[in-house]
């Protein structure tokens, strides 16, 4: 499932039949309309930092979500460190993710490293990632 804004310009017109589209924005003179709806995942190409894409290409997962955990200083500028949500195998299991992994800076070895990984979870989507004394975990595992 995907949400995401649609844009188009005021008074557009459909291909079909020529008709004017009513305008569905909130706010007069804005064209874009809050759309959602269902996608094939192997159609999407997801634009991953290149630490998750790295990472996950080298664990052989497949990524569904990923969230910045924090960042890092370094002498090359700051470092995010991240938490991935991840999955093995064909599309359409009942899980959304199977595993999880946190990516990390390596100071020292200038790299990123993984520094958490749990797998065989059956989660389902949205995560929530919080701080404080005991971060917030929204997934399911089974």
């Amino acid at each position: 499932m995907v949400r995401g804004v649609a844009t188009r310009p005021p008074g557009e017109t459909t291909a079909r039949t020529g008709v004017t589209i009513p305008s569905t924005a909130t706010v007069p003179g804005d064209g874009s309309a809050p759309v959602a709806g269902w996608v094939v995942a192997r159609f999407l190409e997801l634009d991953e930092p290149d630490a998750v894409r790295e990472g996950a290409s080298s664990a052989n997962v497949r990524p569904v979500a990923w969230f910045e955990l924090n960042r890092v200083a370094d002498e090359s500028g700051e470092k995010s460190q991240y938490l991935v949500a991840a999955t093995r195998g064909p599309e359409g299991q009942a899980c959304d993710f199977t595993n999880l992994r946190v990516f990390t800076w390596n100071k020292k070895k200038t790299r990123y490293e993984t520094a958490f990984i749990e797998n065989n979870l059956c989660g389902a989507l949205p995560i929530r990632v919080g701080a404080g004394r005991r971060a917030s975990r929204s997934f399911d595992s089974m």
